[in-house]
């Protein structure tokens, strides 16, 4: 009962703030380039692990299209 209230209230909630593609696109670029200094291996590892499954394929797309330019 008490997660149904939750659940409305958050319905209920304004929705308004929209996420701004520029940002997240940043957002995305800033940690790959953290990653990639951290371990480039394990990087690449999770980006094909991602490619592997339907639901993230674009993601690790994207991703690849950021880090390939780098090497």
């Amino acid at each position: 009962m008490r997660d149904m209230k939750s659940f409305e209230n958050v319905v209920k909630s304004d929705f308004s703030t929209q996420q701004s593609k520029q940002n997240n696109k940043a957002l995305i670029t800033t940690i790959m380039s953290e990653l990639l200094k951290q371990d480039k291996v394990k990087l690449l590892t999770i980006i094909r692990n991602l490619n592997a499954k339907y639901e993230y394929a674009h993601l690790a797309q994207y991703m690849m299209t950021e880090i390939l330019p780098r090497f």
